[in-house]
């Protein structure tokens, strides 16, 4: 059990992706890649928890449930207000969901399955015979789902994740989807590309652009992190019209993905890495990072916690403006040293004094080189997140 005061922590066994984050009848829902058998990877379902504030969380019965051969891996939740799906009892929520098959010990499939729910989420019927299949990859994933006002339409993204490609479909009624169009580009292409996002938002000037966030590579080379594309959508296809840039500079935040419902952009994300979660989590705990809302600034995202300030208070552990070069020491909750040292123009994390991450010689320290306007450093027991410059540049570590 963690005791996290704001990073949302299952009630037991392994999490890792939030998928189909949706706020709905006055209530935020989280469902989340979750083993409730245990807290190593596998046995892969749908936890769901709900959240008026996003603080305090209801855990709720496991929503989508992995049988044997299929486990349930990430997607999206939407309502179906209009009832599009022309279901006889009306408008309803409907997820949208990776249904991963084992065909041998080595082989496996991905086809994006729905599933119905017509009490909040709080029970869901698996049966219904939808499915979508690529014919030439069996790397299909993660379908991110969202209502397009301008065409009265659904548009749902899925990832070809091996192909680092993202692929575009339309629908009237959520079930019969047709290829609409393809993104792809020349980086970062070194792991896969997974958990598509894509949102509007205003920039500066009040003109509207459109976001695509994604999940692969690092920006230091090594690991898993997040980047994102910055745009424009028609409703059939995706252009860039800048280059890609990082989402997370930290070694532990992954798979964000966005609240539909709300009027702005608040995103989760998941506090780990694969290069070693399956190693660390398991002796700690999984969680899911401060909510962060988005805002649009020359191009680039921002990010600021999307929680009332004063709630934060007892987190903050340094705040500056402007820097001058510092050196300190934090504890994690075994009471092992963590280093930061800013100045002007640098930060570095070194963890390599946690038993926990000392091991791991290529990701115990961090270091980027940044022109530092000012800094709000927060930790929760065993996570840290740093915010530079208004959010520009973002910081998540576990410790």
């Amino acid at each position: 059990m963690s005791n996290m005061k704001f990073h949302f922590t299952p009630p037991n066994g392994w999490m890792n992706d939030p998928n189909g984050l949706i706020f709905h009848e006055g209530f935020y829902h989280l469902f989340y890649q979750h083993n409730p058998e245990g807290k190593e990877f596998g046995n892969i379902s749908w936890g769901h928890a709900k959240s008026e504030d996003l603080i305090n969380w209801e855990h709720l019965p496991i929503a989508l449930q992995a049988t044997e051969g299929k486990m349930i891996f990430s997607g999206s939740v939407v309502f179906d207000k209009q009832n599009t799906l022309n279901h006889p009892s009306g408008p309803s929520l409907v997820a949208f969901y990776t249904e991963h098959l084992f065909e041998s010990e080595d082989k496996y499939s991905q086809s994006i399955a729905m599933a119905v729910s017509h009490d909040s989420g709080l029970t869901w019927n698996m049966d219904d015979p939808f499915t979508l299949k690529h014919n030439q990859s069996n790397d299909f994933r993660d379908p991110k789902v969202f209502w397009y006002e301008e065409e009265k339409k659904w548009v749902m993204l899925v990832a070809l994740s091996l192909e680092y490609r993202i692929e575009f479909y339309e629908s009237k009624n959520l079930k019969d989807w047709r290829l609409t169009g393809s993104f792809t580009s020349s980086g970062p292409n070194k792991n896969t590309w997974e958990c598509p996002d894509l949102f509007p938002l205003l920039n500066e000037l009040g003109h509207q652009q459109w976001v695509l966030t994604l999940s692969g590579d690092h920006p230091d080379g090594k690991g898993w992190g997040m980047f994102y594309f910055v745009g424009d959508f028609n409703g059939k296809q995706f252009e860039c019209s800048h280059n890609y840039e990082w989402l997370d500079y930290g070694h532990d935040f992954y798979a964000g993905i966005t609240f539909e419902g709300l009027s702005d952009r608040v995103m989760l994300g998941w506090c780990g890495n694969w290069a070693y979660a399956k190693d660390t989590i398991p002796k700690s705990s999984s969680n899911l990072s401060l909510p962060r809302r988005l805002s649009l600034k020359e191009n680039r995202l921002r990010q600021k916690i999307a929680l009332d300030s004063h709630l934060l208070e007892d987190l903050i552990i340094h705040q500056s403006e402007p820097i001058d070069h510092l050196k300190f020491t934090i504890a994690n909750k075994k009471g092992e040293p963590i280093d930061i040292e800013l100045s002007p123009k640098n930060i570095i994390i070194d963890r390599s004094e946690s038993q926990l991450y000392s091991t791991l010689k290529t990701y115990n320290q961090l270091s980027y080189q940044i022109d530092i306007q000012e800094i709000s450093i927060y930790q929760d027991n065993d996570i840290l997140e740093i915010f530079i410059n208004d959010g520009e540049f973002v910081i998540t570590e576990r410790i």
